[in-house]
């Protein structure tokens, strides 16, 4: 039997490696994750013991370098699962082994979606060196490619990846399902995603919400402006697979992505926010690209809404 090996950076990228989960239902599972700011124990233990009924084991780790160390594990046959293309170094160890194993990548989600070259440009673009490199890079990501992806799109492939597959609809627990709708009322409201310059409280103002749902990157929901402690982290998606949310307002991110492809009728505002082009690149030009293609409309930056 396959052995399933799931390397996490952040505690969204259970989204992407429930696909692997579901298609390899009676394997073990062992879950090495960074802890940080974007990941504990509590809450990836909580998760894939969801969505593996609990045949899974746990491996915290404080650095990439543990990640690295800790493909010593792995035997041929073995199925990883891991974010390569952001953690190249992880990558380069893993060919280092020369197992016969079957790579699986968690995606960057949108900045893959710009394609091999727009990845460049528009993620890692705003440096002299990436740009007199790009033909190089553009090569190594052509021959360096796992196995496979899975990718919250219906139109678009993961270029990076030699096997491109639509993501399963990933399941909510019925523990967070019963306490969002506790918090909601079983009322829905609009889900406001925050960040990279955008403020909570200033769209809420610009928008005239009185009532709206928000997650932060702590140990909390928000609530119509009251902090809900959590004891689990609970990213935006899960908050839309709670179907407690009448429409979505945010900025240029993976959660629109991921809204569209679990709701394709739900409401969605987009704006873009010129922070990551000033820190990426062409940011804003590949987004909308791909917003055209999946069938969203990126509107241009609200300063009223910003820091």
């Amino acid at each position: 039997m396959n052995r399933v090996f799931v390397f996490l950076q952040k505690y969204s990228d259970w989204l992407e490696a429930y696909s692997v989960i579901e298609q390899n239902s009676e394997s073990p599972v062992f879950c090495y994750f960074l802890e940080n700011n974007r990941n504990d124990y509590n809450s990836v233990k909580a998760v894939f013991d969801f969505i593996t009924n609990e045949k899974a084991s746990y491996y915290p780790l404080k650095n990439i370098q543990e990640m690295e160390a800790s493909l010593a594990a792995l035997k041929d046959g073995d199925i990883l699962v891991a974010p390569f293309c952001r953690i190249r170094s992880f990558w380069r160890a893993t060919k280092r082994l020369k197992l016969k194993i079957q790579t699986i990548c968690l995606s960057e989600s949108l900045p893959e979606s710009f394609g091999l070259i727009g990845y460049r440009l528009g993620f890692r673009g705003r440096t002299l060196k990436t740009k007199l490199a790009l033909p190089l890079l553009v090569l190594y990501d052509t021959i360096n490619k796992p196995d496979i992806g899975y990718f919250p799109y219906s139109k678009i492939k993961n270029p990076f990846v030699k096997e491109s597959f639509k993501a399963a609809f990933p399941p909510l627990s019925t523990k967070k399902q019963n306490f969002i709708n506790e918090i909601t009322g079983g009322t829905k409201r609009p889900l406001i995603v925050s960040g990279w310059g955008y403020n909570l409280e200033n769209m809420v103002n610009h928008l005239k919400l009185k009532k709206y749902i928000a997650t932060s990157k702590g140990m909390e929901l928000v609530i119509d402006g009251n902090k809900i402690p959590i004891t689990e982290r609970i990213c935006s998606e899960e908050v839309l697979l709670s179907g407690c949310v009448s429409n979505i307002i945010g900025y240029n991110s993976a959660t629109m992505i991921w809204a569209k492809y679990l709701f394709p009728d739900i409401k969605i505002e987009c704006f873009e926010t010129n922070l990551l082009n000033k820190l990426c690149g062409k940011f804003g030009k590949f987004s909308r690209k791909t917003f055209r293609q999946i069938g969203l409309e990126l509107k241009n930056e609200c300063k009223e809404m910003l820091d």
